[in-house]
C-alpha cells in the first residue's frame, strides 16, 4: 500500500508549478502579446489543463526526490 503522505506532498508541489505556470502564463499573454484580462484568463485555464498531466507526474518526481537520493547498483553493471 502507498503512503498517503507521498500523494499530499506530491500535491502541494502540483500547487506550486500550477501557480508559478500560471503566472509565467499571465506574463506572456499580458506582456508579449497584449492580450486582454479575459483572454489572458482564458488562455491559463486552457495551459493548465494541458498541462495538467506533466504536471502531475512532475510534482511527484519532485517530491521523491527530495526524500529519496538516487544510487547505482553497481552489482548489475558487473555482468
Amino acid at each position: 500500500m502507498r503512503e498517503p503522505s507521498f500523494f499530499y506532498g506530491a500535491m502541494y508541489v502540483g500547487y506550486g508549478l500550477s501557480v508559478a505556470l500560471a503566472v509565467a502564463l499571465y506574463i506572456i499573454s499580458v506582456v508579449f502579446l497584449g492580450l486582454t484580462m479575459r483572454e489572458s484568463l482564458f488562455v491559463i485555464a486552457i495551459g493548465l489543463f494541458a498541462l495538467a498531466p506533466w504536471s502531475l507526474r512532475i510534482s511527484r518526481v519532485i517530491w521523491i526526490h527530495l526524500f529519496i537520493k538516487y544510487q547505482k547498483d553497481e552489482s548489475l553493471r558487473k555482468k
